[in-house]
């Protein structure tokens, strides 16, 4: 699924291309990466209280900043963001870009999304067999959303419950409201074609303008990404095939 990018890859408005990282980098990435962040990100990094969580941070918004960079062409330390009031990052207004992404960090996992002018997002969680997925999804997923989980066989619920976490919540965070958006108020289900669907329950019209799609990351992990298009036209590169320093 992840493959080698082009030497100059090209966003058009269809497009939407997801990368994977790994933030597990060496001294020498986490000295380059420090030195394109902005102020706000070195503090907060600077309070993380372990050396790996920092790594981690300090390796995920590096690698954000060298792709926005990439697709702006500029310095990654020229880039500019902004925060909604849900903390949701963005592009600031100076770049006159409609350049949108979204970023997501589990383990050493990585994975940033970009599309042209059409809200994103993109979540990725490890499964964790320590975890009652089930009794979750009964309190905050919708009725037929916890029933479909109860109906799968116990050895795949682990999988099956953190797959739709992950479809859920890049839903929400391409919506952009963060946790004020209740996750019982929509569902996300495969249709009859087996493509999955956003049925908004306040806003049904909302429906077709979304397009959900699971990534694959690996046994231990589950993705997804949400998009505002119809019909994207979906690529995935690896960054660390390219960029090792």
């Amino acid at each position: 699924m992840w493959k080698s990018p082009p030497a100059d890859p090209q966003l058009e408005s269809d497009d939407v291309h997801v990368w994977k990282a790994s933030s597990d980098a060496s001294h020498s990435a986490i000295t380059r990466f420090i030195n394109s962040l902005a102020p706000d990100e070195r503090d907060r990094a600077a309070r993380f209280h372990f050396e790996r969580g920092r790594d981690n941070y300090v390796a995920a918004r590096g690698v954000l900043r060298e792709l926005l960079g990439m697709y702006l062409n500029i310095p990654p330390a020229g880039v500019q963001l902004t925060y909604t009031s849900h903390g949701k990052p963005d592009l600031a207004a100076a770049h006159g870009s409609d350049l949108r992404f979204n970023l997501a960090h589990s383990g050493d996992i990585v994975l940033i999304a970009f599309a042209r002018a059409a809200r994103i997002g993109i979540d990725v969680e490890r499964c964790r067999p320590d975890f009652d997925g089930q009794r979750i999804a009964d309190r905050f997923f919708t009725e037929s959303e916890s029933a479909l989980l109860r109906a799968v066989r116990d050895a795949d619920r682990v999988r099956a419950f953190t797959q739709q976490w992950t479809r859920k919540e890049s839903f929400i965070k391409a919506h952009g409201e963060g946790l004020s958006y209740p996750l019982n108020a929509f569902s996300i289900a495969e249709d009859d074609n087996d493509r999955l669907r956003v049925l908004v329950h306040a806003r049904p019209g909302e429906t077709d303008a979304w397009c959900v799609r699971d990534l694959d990351v690996g046994d231990d992990y589950a993705a997804a990404i949400t998009v505002e298009l119809a019909s994207p036209v979906l690529s995935t590169f690896d960054w660390c095939t390219t960029n090792q320093p």
